[in-house]
């Protein structure tokens, strides 16, 4: 409110109040079309090009079922998961009460933290270094929902430790995938199946 009255002839300025600029973060629907040119079709998950990323296929004991993929940016990774969820969504916060109790279990810590994609699970996992002595190491844990489906991103190495650089590259990637999950009923949860290009992707058995 004004403290003075102005002249009649001057207009008084109305205040416009700005509205900010939605930012739109983390993976996309593919609305059932193809990979965009240079994306590597995984099938359930298209992946955008990076230079210098190595994408590996990481199957389950039969050596055969593959529901999961680390991609790998210099001096972090990432290991990534397509699930099918309910339309309401809202699994997240059940998934995250779940992987820290899982956390703890081992013996690790985890911690609740409000991120770039809303909260995360920030957690410390004990490891045995090289030298013989115990350890931890920090891994991010994010989840993404979408129509349908959920990404879980597990990310280790230095963008898990505040190294801006890779954390920068490491969302890059992440804000460009692009989840294809088709139009059939699945369980709720269920682990999306991905496929593989040959010629790009190195299998890990």
């Amino acid at each position: 409110m004004a403290l003075f009255k102005r002249k009649a002839d001057i207009p008084e300025p109305v205040a416009v109040e700005e509205t900010p600029e939605e930012v739109l973060v983390g993976p996309k629907d593919s609305d059932g079309q193809g990979p965009p040119k240079g994306y590597v079709d995984l099938g359930s998950l298209y992946v955008p090009p990076v230079p210098g990323m190595q994408v590996r296929a990481q199957f389950e004991a039969d050596g055969k079922t593959l529901h999961r993929i680390q991609l790998i940016l210099g001096t972090s990774g990432m290991r990534v998961f397509v699930a099918a969820a309910p339309r309401s969504g809202g699994v997240w916060p059940e998934l995250r009460e779940q992987l820290a109790a899982s956390v703890e279990k081992q013996g690790g810590t985890a911690e609740e933290v409000a991120g770039r994609y809303g909260t995360e699970l920030h957690a410390k996992l004990p490891v045995r270094l090289a030298n013989g002595e115990e350890g931890q190491t920090p891994v991010r844990f994010l989840g993404l929902e979408g129509p349908r489906w959920i990404v879980r991103v597990d990310i280790q190495g230095a963008a898990a430790t505040g190294d801006e650089a890779q954390e920068k590259l490491c969302h890059f990637v992440i804000d460009n995938l692009i989840v294809n999950r088709g139009n059939e009923p699945r369980v709720r949860l269920s682990l999306l199946p991905l496929t593989i290009p040959k010629e790009t992707v190195q299998v890990d058995k």
